[in-house]
């Protein structure tokens, strides 16, 4: 069983804001990095993690979580075509009995078994995508950042200088939704998740976050450590105004 918590981090300083966004952007190039070299056919999944770390300069256990993810997304997508036509074959199948008891009425509505007859051609084309997928083990490509933003690309504005204002809003919020994203397991070994580790304060949550750049240590240490950012975070709960208990379920608790 997962249960997933939604949090928020507060004050988040300009300064923070910048450290944070080094941090996701090269997360999101492994992430993509890794996802085109799975769909290629690439097998070496520790030699594909450790390029990612090396060429990004980031802990090799952020390189491990997005090739993870990488393959989580390239198995929810073949699920999503499985899925896709078993939803589709049982509609064909039932718009088929609906057209054939049309036909076999006494009084046939050709108004009717006309409409289900071009219903039953557009369910028929889409089970035969899902199929066609499903028997050659593909799926349909994939755009990070979305594809309604990247079709946002190519609109233009007739006015110049609005149009540089909309091509630089539009990059901004593409290079978000492309990398605005970072992810780490928990690890029992290191009592916890090393990299983004929550924390109770006596008065608040906090996130620590282990960055791309080492922080000085003891003389011939073996094990480098990184430098750790802290950000105050809010766990959402919903406090009763009335009876002052917790409605729903108790996510504070959990985390504890």
């Amino acid at each position: 069983m997962k249960t997933t918590l939604f949090g928020v981090l507060l004050d988040v300083t300009p300064d923070q804001d910048t450290v944070l966004r080094r941090l996701m952007r090269p997360y999101g190039f492994m992430l993509r990095f890794a996802f085109q070299r799975l769909v290629g056919g690439l097998q070496n999944i520790g030699g594909l993690e450790r390029h990612g770390a090396s060429e990004t300069e980031l802990p090799l256990r952020y390189a491990k979580d997005a090739v993870q993810e990488a393959q989580d997304l390239i198995r929810a997508r073949h699920q999503a075509m499985q899925d896709g036509l078993t939803l589709w074959t049982q509609r064909v199948k039932k718009t088929r009995e609906r057209l054939q008891t049309l036909q076999t009425a006494p009084h046939p509505n050709a108004r009717r078994i006309a409409g289900q007859e071009r219903k039953l051609a557009y369910q028929d084309t889409r089970r035969a995508f899902y199929q066609q997928h499903v028997e050659a083990g593909t799926f349909p490509p994939i755009i990070f950042g979305t594809k309604a933003r990247w079709l946002d690309r190519f609109k233009t504005l007739d006015d110049p200088i609005a149009e540089q204002a909309r091509q630089q809003a539009w990059q901004e919020a593409w290079d978000e939704s492309r990398n605005g994203r970072l992810s780490a397991r928990g690890d029992r070994t290191k009592k916890g998740n090393p990299l983004l580790r929550v924390s109770e304060r006596p008065d608040h949550w906090a996130l620590e976050i282990s960055l791309d750049c080492f922080r000085p240590g003891k003389p011939g240490a073996k094990v480098p450590r990184y430098e750790k950012l802290e950000i105050p975070l809010y766990v959402a709960r919903k406090v009763s105004k009335k009876t002052g208990q917790i409605n729903g379920r108790d996510y504070e608790g959990l985390l504890r």
